[in-house]
């Protein structure tokens, strides 16, 4: 920690030693004396306008919405997205955008259950009451539910990514950063657009806007809209299916796969005729299948549209009133993964010692029951692995087919399942142990392959629940700008938002019943901002700044689980609880430009919440009334230091205190309801921002370094004699540290590059997890142990060590003939995890990570996007032709740990490739 600061220390210096180079180095010498410390971003939305003449005032244009370029004077790390960048890389919601920003992450497991993650920080609840540690702020109004922060994206005028501790001003629970959206305003003039895109899959995308003056100059209006509908990318092999039994897909082999109890099963799920294994509720004595008809064969599909009206009152120069009025709608079939079993298979008997009792990537799940569950996919793979399988029969034997079953060492020579060197065939093929022997290889071969790749059909799998997910939201707000002299100025912003919900889920994502859930919530908040800022003189070179927030949520709630007959006689059948959010803050800063080009700026906030819960659950049959309440406040603040060497370009130094308020687990118990503590962090940055050559060149660069207290964190936890449970909890402390860098090039008229790169490292300081399991004994019953998983020293949850985004932008002027602009974005994204454990999951009962690298996170890989577009002379159509995930690669998004429940893995997968037409006309 001491070498960091060091670090940072000796960066700092070097920055304001290397001012007078930097100074040297601008096309234009600034001779305007000591300039504001908030400074514009040149990443080509923002234009700076400079006259070198002190007689006339200087103005800087910006680009865009003014509310989303004072981020920029406000925030140092900042990522900007304008209308341009959203249409080009098509993104329907922010969750489109974070491949494409480096210290960007945003989990979406669900269309609805959205995890943010920024420079590695974040927490991956997907419960209805998690609170982010990335504030989402929508037109200034903070939307605080997940239900609400994944919105539908249309007639944007920018999206703004602040990276960092937000420790002053109107942020609440940012202590990672935050995310900022601004719509486009009504103005005095009639103007409008209209796009309608098609693609693969059948996808229809259409948004439009129109706006213009109401009443003289005094009142204006904007409608606008988008509605999206996409047949699904993903198949489900139970989606009317003929019994598998009468279609023969189960190969002869293994006895595993065997249908040796004449089970008729649909599409791979356990069916237990009348009278068979253990004393489980019984299935019909026919032993059929029991998975309903006319379930769809296509899912992950879309179907959702929003709607927003805006009107502008100026009553007076020095007044204007923004009122928005906004509602949407989603329904569409639940989002559902791939699942690889865990559990230990009866026939893999040789191998390193404890292979047969710890299992493997690829094999059953929960076997225990005599439900076991492999992929029709996995399990043709495991074979064209295995020498000794016949893949016409399906036999395990080298009598079958004696060639397939030689054996030889890297120099070519026949040896048998000892790795003795052999000279007979004979001796080399007949070799009994050499069955279990290249089992156990093809195993691990494919448990490699399923980590690193998935399976070969990545979007299908075999589900015999396919819920939908309907989420319905509308919200008012009103937001006031008031000039009450030259010197102050008044902004006041008022929110109400309002959703429902239902989410029907087959989380274990097989056909059969293992842990299944139906979620029914609704909620609505109250905000309220207001922020009064002003100049004390011009004599005295102060801007002041002070206002507060408040934010009133109420949540409700109910959860009805479905699990296996096991899992439910020990299982929390049905929660229900209701929670009340108080949340309050009030912050002031001011900013000094106190000698010559140095500027101070510092603020302070006072952080308030409450927090109340209504708990109602059923376990084992027992009915639990549970209540919570819990008060959280902190000061928190920040204090930086700039130098400007002129108008866009500066450096700075940066010291932040954040905060984020404790939280209720949603998955109580009969001990109570559990809570994390509220989690701290100091954050040390130093950074430059540079623009040269009248704007063709620019540069952000940045260091930072984190100490997190009490970092919070989403994981699962077990108890003596209970399922496991997902909570929230405190790791003890972590540690953060990396870089940004954006580079920004307009070589040529017409040409655009960009190049964004960040550098993270992050590691758990002190956390040790201890989970409660029943290791099987050799003989009958089980014993209770605490299986200690030591996790210091491991990196962050979606912590990318390295990540990089590049675009690139060509203007061909066709003469009168139009323009023609070809465009590619590319992202590289390091190798990510999912869990606290490195990637590789909860070890076994002899502390060893058995599962491979990658499993439980995502290696590195590259995304590809292009776009070429025709617009005619007069700029008012374009036509457009793009292909997003050129390469289809297959990648995971999310994945989770369930073998310590369910003897299982699950993997979300992100989009396959995609590709159409888009026609947009605007007036």
């Amino acid at each position: 920690m001491q070498i960091h600061a060091l670090l940072l220390s000796f960066l700092t210096v070097l920055a304001f030693a290397l001012a007078p180079t930097l100074g040297f180095a601008q096309d234009v010498q600034d001779n305007s004396g000591g300039a504001s410390a908030g400074a514009d971003v040149d990443d080509g939305d923002i234009e700076d306008v400079y006259v070198d003449d002190p007689d006339i005032e200087v103005i800087v244009v910006r680009g865009g919405e003014a509310d989303g370029a004072s981020d920029f004077e406000t925030g140092d790390s900042v990522a900007a997205f304008d209308a341009s960048d959203l249409d080009a890389l098509g993104a329907q919601s922010i969750a489109d955008l974070a491949s494409f920003t480096p210290n960007l992450e945003i989990v979406t497991s669900g269309a609805t259950t959205p995890t943010f993650f920024i420079r590695g920080v974040g927490l991956n609840d997907f419960n209805a009451n998690s609170t982010s540690a990335v504030a989402i702020i929508f037109n200034d109004v903070p939307k605080n539910a997940p239900a609400l922060q994944l919105g539908t994206l249309f007639d944007i005028e920018g999206v703004n990514v602040l990276r960092g501790p937000q420790g002053s001003g109107n942020y609440r629970a940012a202590s990672a950063g935050a995310i900022k959206i601004y719509t486009k305003k009504p103005t005095g003039n009639y103007n409008g657009n209209m796009k309608i895109s098609y693609g693969n899959y059948n996808a229809i995308d259409m948004d439009g806007a129109v706006g213009g003056p109401v009443f003289e100059d005094i009142l204006a209006a904007r409608l606008a809209f988008r509605f999206s509908d996409r047949d699904g990318y993903g198949k489900n092999g139970c989606g009317n299916a003929t019994p598998r039994a009468l279609r023969g897909i189960r190969p002869a082999g293994p006895d595993l796969f065997k249908n040796t109890d004449k089970r008729i099963s649909q599409c791979g799920e356990f069916v237990k005729k009348e009278g068979a294994i253990s004393n489980l509720t019984f299935l019909p004595a026919d032993g059929r299948s029991d998975i309903p008809d006319g379930l769809p064969t296509r899912i992950n599909n879309q179907h959702n549209w929003a709607a927003r009206g805006t009107l502008l009152f100026q009553p007076t120069l020095d007044q204007e009133w923004l009122f928005t009025a906004s509602g949407g709608s989603r329904d569409e079939l639940t989002r559902l993964g791939q699942t690889y079993g865990t559990a230990k298979e009866a026939n893999s008997t040789l191998g390193p010692q404890g292979f047969g009792g710890r299992g493997v990537l690829g094999s059953e799940d929960q076997q225990n029951i005599g439900g076991a569950y492999v992929p029709d996919e996995v399990v043709k793979r495991r074979y064209e692995l295995d020498p000794c399988i016949d893949n016409n029969s399906g036999i395990r034997t080298p009598t079958a087919n004696r060639n397939i079953c030689f054996l030889r060492n890297s120099m070519g020579q026949l040896i048998n399942s000892s790795g003795m060197v052999v000279t007979d065939e004979a001796d080399a093929a007949a070799d009994g142990d050499k069955l279990d022997y290249t089992d156990f290889v093809a195993r691990q071969l494919l448990a490699t392959e399923l980590a690193r790749n998935l399976d070969s059909k990545p979007y299908r799998g075999d589900y015999n629940r396919i819920g939908s997910t309907e989420l319905e939201t509308w919200g008012l707000s009103l937001k006031g700008d008031i000039v009450l002299s030259d010197t102050i100025h008044i902004t006041t912003v008022t929110g109400y938002d309002h959703y429902d919900r239902f989410l029907d889920n087959d989380l274990d994502a097989t056909p059969n019943v293992r842990f299944e859930f139906i979620t029914t919530d609704n909620g609505w908040q109250f905000s309220q901002t207001v922020d009064v800022e002003g100049d004390v003189s011009e004599d005295i070179p102060i801007k002041w700044v002070f206002g507060g927030l408040f934010l009133y949520e109420e949540l409700n709630v109910a959860v009805e689980g479905i699990f296996d007959d096991v899992a439910a006689s020990r299982a929390v059948s049905l929660r229900e609880y209701q929670q009340t959010l108080w949340s309050g803050g009030f912050h002031a800063g001011f900013t000094f430009d106190f000698w010559e080009k140095f500027a101070l700026d510092a603020g302070l906030r006072y952080n308030w919440e409450r927090k109340s819960m209504e708990y109602l659950l059923i376990q084992a049959d027992t009915l639990n009334a549970l209540l919570g309440l819990e008060v959280w406040q902190a000061p928190t603040g920040s204090v930086r230091l700039t130098y400007n060497f002129k108008e866009t370009t500066y450096a700075y130094w940066k010291y932040t205190r954040g905060w984020k308020g404790g939280h209720f687990n949603a998955t109580g118990s009969e001990d109570g309801i559990t809570n994390a503590n509220p989690e701290n962090v100091d954050s040390f940055e130093i950074g430059v921002h540079g623009s040269w050559f009248d704007g063709k060149f620019g540069v952000d660069g940045s260091l930072f370094h984190y100490n997190y207290e009490n970092y919070q964190l989403f994981t699962s936890e077990t108890r003596f004699r209970s399922n496991p449970e997902f909570v929230v909890l405190n790791a003890s402390n972590a540690e953060v540290y990396g870089a940004e860098l954006d580079l920004n090039f307009r070589p040529l008229d017409g040409m655009f590059l960009r190049i964004s790169m960040s550098w993270l490292e992050s590691q758990f300081l002190d956390y040790t997890q201890i989970q409660v399991s029943a290791r099987p004994l050799s003989f009958s019953g089980t014993v209770i142990q605490n299986n200690e998983i030591q996790n210091s020293g491991n990196p962050l949850l979606n912590s990318p060590q390295f990540k990089v985004s590049m675009t690139a932008q060509q203007d061909v002027p066709l003469g009168k003939l139009g323009t023609l602009t070809a465009r590619w974005d590319g992202a590289w994204t390091a190798a990510t995890n999912y869990d606290a454990t490195n990637g590789r999951g909860i070890p076994n009962f002899e502390g060893e990570q058995f599962l491979p690298k990658y499993t439980i996170g995502q290696r590195s890989y590259w995304i590809h996007n292009i776009r070429l577009a025709y617009r005619t002379p007069s700029g008012g159509v374009e036509i457009a032709a793009w292909v997003r995930n050129v390469e289809n690669f297959v990648y995971k998004n999310y994945a989770v740990d369930a073998t310590i429940f369910n003897q299982t893995t699950i993997f979300f997968v992100g989009q396959p490739r995609t590709f159409g037409l888009s026609l947009s006309t605007s007036f």
